[in-house]
């Protein structure tokens, strides 16, 4: 989408999805800065009103250290509530943590059980870790 007046406005006015939005245009420069400050006060912002993109990023911005210190323990706390929204991409990031043991202990049940509620998303990535 890209940043713009409108998309800003509607994050400040509280829309969670322009808010998540937001916080991925910080973050990538995509129409403005490369802001990870900025970028992670949006995305908490937007992870704090329940919205599964928000969640998602925000566990992303402390998996990458981006605007917060880098913390595995948190990142996971943060993916997991998105992929429990049935959140794709947050789905095979677990699958991720549970297959390798970073940021939670390794169980390959577990990271079975993530890699195939993405690959029923839609997720295609998860389907090389169902064979």
């Amino acid at each position: 989408m890209g940043y713009s007046r409108e998309l800003a406005q509607r994050a400040v006015q509280g829309d969670a999805e322009a808010q998540a939005e937001l916080g991925v245009c910080y973050s990538h420069g995509d129409g403005i800065e490369v802001d990870f400050d900025e970028s992670y006060k949006w995305t908490l912002r937007a992870a704090l009103q329940g919205n599964a993109r928000g969640l998602f990023n925000l566990g992303k911005c402390y998996w990458d250290g981006q605007g917060v210190d880098h913390s595995m323990t948190e990142a996971v706390r943060w993916i997991r509530k998105a992929a429990e929204m049935n959140y794709a991409q947050a789905q095979y990031n677990l699958g991720l943590c549970y297959m390798t043991g970073n940021g939670i202990a390794t169980d390959n049940t577990e990271a079975f059980k993530w890699f195939s509620r993405a690959a029923k998303n839609g997720y295609v990535k998860a389907y090389q870790y169902l064979r």
